[in-house]
């Protein structure tokens, strides 16, 4: 999985940057033993709109799409998975605009590969004694599959399954000075898709939703 473009295409030229390889799907990285800390669910009201509060807080326009034919549960796990990349967009935002340098957020509302990405750009962004100005806004958000299977023998827990695309048009990198240093050439638009996963209670992290998985494409618009 690359690593996440909405914030990469942002920085100045020349950040040397690297790319994991691509991750499975609900098995293998499903275990989040030792990737997260901390992690709690979010109400489902807070993911109804796809929205989330709080400074710098990630924006969302227009109302989820959700499949048709989802039973009680199924609906209730979208929702829980909706939240749950609303706090991934706004923890992360958080974090970068802090300048990368308190990544411990991030371990609340990410694990596997989404975790080790974000923590590699928020260590870049502090590398560079630089911060991100403003958010991002994911639209166009939809739920595309939800899985209720558990198996704990194959690391299998349940999943959902949320495209959007992401517009970063409103993000720039500054320096410590508050010099903008984006990079004008860069891409703003991002078709998204993110894997959001039901973990158990265990030493690692509390009971609910985590981002298991981001993968990003470039587009020219949103």
């Amino acid at each position: 999985m690359s690593l996440s473009l909405r914030y990469r295409a942002a920085l100045v030229a020349g950040l040397v940057l690297w790319t994991a390889s691509a991750c499975g799907g609900s098995g293998g990285d499903a275990s989040p033993t030792g990737d997260a800390s901390g992690g709690s669910s979010s109400s489902v009201s807070a993911s109804a709109d796809g929205s989330a509060s709080g400074t710098g807080a990630a924006s969302a326009t227009g109302s989820p799409e959700l499949p048709v034919g989802l039973s009680t549960e199924e609906q209730e796990a979208a929702l829980g998975g909706l939240a749950a990349y609303a706090n991934y967009l706004k923890v992360g935002d958080n974090v970068f605009q802090g300048g990368g340098r308190d990544p411990e957020p991030l371990r609340a509302v990410a694990v596997g590969t989404a975790l080790t990405s974000a923590q590699t750009e928020a260590a870049n962004l502090a590398q560079l004694n630089a911060r991100l100005v403003g958010s991002i806004v994911a639209k166009r958000i939809k739920v595309t599959s939800v899985n209720l299977k558990t198996d704990p023998a194959k690391s299998i827990v349940p999943e959902v399954v949320i495209s959007s695309c992401e517009d970063s048009s409103g993000v720039q990198v500054v320096d410590a000075n508050g010099k903008d240093i984006t990079d004008s050439s860069a891409a703003q638009f991002f078709p998204s898709t993110v894997w959001a996963r039901f973990y158990p209670k265990n030493a690692d992290h509390a009971e609910g939703w985590l981002i298991a998985r981001a993968e990003n494409s470039v587009a020219g618009s949103c």
